[in-house]
């Protein structure tokens, strides 16, 4: 009995069968369609049969991938049980109020998978959502009026009083629309005057453009991105927040001498009052995790180590 042995990939046999094509469910998973493509062969010759087969509507599961699909499900389900069970066996740490703050533009994106989450595992939790700027939401815990709150740069105000939790790093880059490439020379740049990176050097300082060059300031990443998608200027986006629009081909990054990739690193963390850590630490380390993942391993970055292997073929 081997199979067992490739639990993996039968994940990724899971959640290709919601897609109509492998390079689309390459895509959609986040794995390369190499990758893809060898598990699922993998995958057929360890049962010895054929689980797909292409149809005039993309991919069909035949009999045999019916049959596993049902299996795949079940264990899948088995899963999320045994998973709920052991969340529930923390509930003694859960707490029945939470107030949280969360940062403008990682809320769009965040909140409605977390709050779905928290609904699922935690339906008894009272949940309290503040959404601003980082520094508004540290005012707002130094008040006693959150008890956690996610934003960008916010270690340094970890003190006696508030515990700091990293979640990921973030990064900047250049984003055009595609159809507005041929004029790129005479566009604005759009960015958001407000932001620092990790060690508080102004965004603007990270990189340099010439004197001619017009900078039209937006202090709003969802504002910001908009414009960018609609042909206004070149926006700098921060990676999560560009991520979707370029999964929808709304928006390509530029990496260019006058466009540099990847500037001014920004920490994505949580910072929690030392009282609502010390009662709820298992509670919060769960949210933490969840968090973290979000949503993954950039799109952008796998897109550009796609590119650079392209290049060297």
């Amino acid at each position: 009995m081997q199979l067992v042995r490739h639990l993996e990939k039968l994940y990724y046999f899971g959640l290709l069968t919601r897609y109509r094509s492998m390079s689309e469910g390459a895509v959609g998973i986040g794995i390369s369609q190499a990758g893809l493509s060898k598990s699922i062969a993998s995958l057929e010759d360890v049962l010895n049969v054929q689980l797909f087969v292409r149809s005039s509507t993309g991919l069909a599961l035949t009999k045999e991938g019916e049959l596993l699909l049902a299996a795949t499900m079940r264990i899948f389900n088995d899963a999320n049980e045994v998973e709920m069970q052991l969340i529930q066996l923390k509930s003694m740490s859960t707490p029945n109020r939470l107030r949280i703050g969360i940062y403008d533009s990682i809320a769009v994106y965040l909140w409605s998978d977390l709050n779905l989450y928290l609904q699922k595992f935690h339906p008894h939790v009272d949940i309290e959502l503040t959404v601003d700027k980082s520094a508004s939401l540290f005012a707002a815990m130094n008040a006693r009026l959150l008890d956690i709150a996610i934003g960008v740069n916010l270690a340094s105000e970890a003190h006696g009083r508030h515990i700091y939790t990293n979640l990921f790093v973030d990064n900047f880059s250049f984003f055009i629309a595609p159809f507005s490439m041929s004029g790129k020379s005479t566009l604005p740049v759009l960015l958001h005057p407000g932001v620092t990176d990790r060690f508080g050097v102004p965004l603007e300082k990270n990189f340099e453009l010439p004197a001619q060059r017009k900078v039209h300031r937006v202090l709003n990443f969802e504002t910001l991105k908009r414009l960018t998608v609609q042909g206004f200027g070149i926006g700098l986006i921060p990676h999560r927040v560009a991520e979707s629009s370029v999964r929808l081909n709304q928006l390509q990054e530029l990496d260019e001498p006058l466009f540099p990739a990847s500037i001014c690193p920004h920490d994505i963390g949580m910072l929690s009052t030392s009282s609502f850590r010390r009662k709820h630490s298992d509670f919060l380390d769960e949210i933490g995790r969840f968090a973290a993942q979000w949503p993954g391993t950039s799109f952008i970055q796998k897109a550009r180590q796609s590119n650079r292997k392209e290049k060297h073929r």
